[in-house]
């Protein structure tokens, strides 16, 4: 609970209850699938990656927004041109910290 002085010393009102929560540690972040520098080779230009975190974090994949189930799976499919592909993986916590991973698959078709 929080309230506010004036110069005139008058009070405020009482604020609702608040939960801060603070962290300095990073979330974890771990990518299952694919492997970094794994070669994709056929028809199916998509790959699938897959990999754990926080349940509450807030992840995303070269800037896309991914579901994280609440146990902290998630999973996407993403289109592949020929040739090397990178992804930029970040998970958020609530706290503003977050960890990030790269990867590149190479698909030749």
């Amino acid at each position: 609970t929080a309230w506010a002085v004036d110069t005139a010393n008058n009070q405020s009102q009482n604020s609702s209850p608040m939960t801060v929560t603070y962290t300095d540690t990073p979330p974890v972040l771990e990518i299952i699938s694919p492997e970094d520098r794994q070669i994709v080779t056929g028809l199916d230009s998509k790959i699938e990656i897959k990999g754990k975190t926080e349940p509450e974090a807030k992840l995303t994949i070269n800037d896309r927004v991914v579901i994280v189930s609440m146990n902290g799976n998630f999973s996407i499919k993403l289109g592949l041109n020929s040739g090397e592909n990178f992804f930029v993986v970040i998970a958020a916590n609530t706290a503003g910290n977050f960890s990030r991973k790269e990867l590149s698959v190479i698909y030749n078709p």
